[in-house]
């Protein structure tokens, strides 16, 4: 089973949640009065240096409660370093501290540079070949569309040979091709399988929401 999705949101395009998963927060345990203050909490590995974190919930030191963003900097695996706090009320108990997620503008290629220049990423490094020449398979497939202007024709040797001499033009530039793989491709491109659309329009669905 092969298929092929490309996501293009315009030049540039902003992603409100870059992380993709729950905001990283941790437990206050103590806040010292001090010129860097230090924040004494679990699960400082879950933060960076230069992150920007807000405080909530702090009693005592109120005045973290609702302040700008502040950096932090991870000193060990149970302090974080953040900004002058010597002239803040004493810290009593609870609060939490949690990272700022900023929205994040991108831009990518556009399609057709993006299929020039392909970033194939595996997980086992030994079907990168196969990988490799089913990309060339799919280069292949738009030059035949546009030079035919259709898809080639189930189990049609000519159509499938025609796919194969232009996936060797591409493919000569990325490494050995499988020609079986291409022509296997060819063969069945016109055809569609409903569980696989249902999940390739599940996957653009998800990069549209984020």
């Amino acid at each position: 089973l092969s298929r092929q999705l490309f996501c293009d949101f315009g030049e540039h395009f902003v992603i409100d949640d870059p992380a993709e998963g729950d905001p990283v927060s941790a437990a206050v345990q103590h806040i010292s009065q001090g010129n860097p203050g230090v924040v004494t909490c679990m699960g400082t590995e879950n933060f960076r240096d230069g992150d920007l974190v807000t405080f909530s919930g702090v009693q005592g030191m109120t005045e973290l409660n609702g302040q700008e963003p502040v950096p932090v900097h991870v000193l060990d695996t149970s302090r974080l370093e953040i900004s002058d706090t010597s002239s803040f009320s004493p810290y009593r108990c609870g609060g939490l501290v949690s990272r700022v997620q900023w929205p994040e503008e991108c831009s990518h290629k556009p399609l057709c540079w993006a299929l020039e220049e392909p970033k194939i990423q595996v997980a086992n490094p030994e079907d990168l070949p196969r990988s490799l020449s089913l990309h060339a398979a799919f280069q292949a497939l738009h030059a035949f569309r546009r030079e035919r202007g259709r898809l080639p024709r189930p189990r049609a040797p000519a159509d499938a040979e025609r796919v194969l001499e232009l996936a060797r033009s591409l493919g000569a530039q990325q490494g050995p091709l499988d020609e079986d793989i291409v022509r296997a491709f060819a063969s069945v491109s016109a055809g569609d399988l409903c569980p696989v659309a249902a999940v390739v329009g599940a996957l653009a669905a998800q990069e549209v929401l984020k």
